[in-house]
């Protein structure tokens, strides 16, 4: 079922969602990244990199199902 408003299927603005939620994440964890590095705290450093694969990955995957229901 599409959205009047937006004309977009409610499975395309989910993917589209999910897709843009974990990508904001990323960017806003580079910035912890930083922070942790700058006060030599390399372990935090580390396990913030770790969030944001874990991110990337749902990303990708979103990107692939969008990807797919579009070709």
């Amino acid at each position: 079922m599409a959205d009047t408003a937006t004309r977009t299927s409610n499975q395309t603005y989910d993917l589209v969602s999910v897709l843009s939620h974990p990508l904001q994440a990323g960017q806003t964890h580079e910035a912890y990244i930083r922070d942790a590095e700058g006060r030599g705290d390399q372990e935090v450093a580390d396990f913030f990199r770790d969030v944001q694969g874990r991110h990337q990955e749902i990303a990708d995957r979103a990107k692939a199902l969008l990807q797919s229901r579009f070709n």
